[in-house]
């Protein structure tokens, strides 16, 4: 029965989705128990936040608390329909830098266990 049951959908977010966000979807893309996508609240990111990807989302993996302050205020609707966590990572990283994927693993796994199990997972 568990077979059946969707595959909760991560959605990574940082400022302009060059480095952190995507890392971490490259990272969790091919991890058979979610389905992942990443976008950067910065109107000039590669794929920006949207309306659609927000509904598409259970959760919303910030980087930094700030974009979670930015997705409540341009998505208020939708940002009280998701769970919303911030893995407090700096913009000091280069995209798949070996730095950058362990701190994601090491902020990310402990949320993502309890995201498996149905729990809360530390959302705010």
């Amino acid at each position: 029965m568990s077979s059946l049951r969707r595959k909760p959908h991560i959605l990574f977010v940082c400022t302009a989705n060059l480095n952190r966000s995507p890392t971490a979807e490259l990272l969790y893309q091919r991890d058979p128990r979610i389905e992942v996508r990443s976008a950067g609240v910065s109107e000039l990111a590669r794929t920006p936040v949207d309306e659609r990807l927000l509904r598409w989302a259970d959760w919303v993996i910030a980087m930094e608390d700030e974009h979670l302050a930015a997705i409540r205020r341009s998505f208020p609707q939708p940002a009280r329909e998701t769970h919303l966590v911030a893995l407090d990572i700096p913009d000091v990283y280069q995209f798949q830098s070996l730095s950058l994927v362990r701190e994601i693993r090491d902020r990310f796994e402990p949320h993502l266990e309890r995201i498996l199990a149905g729990e809360d997972a530390g959302a705010d």
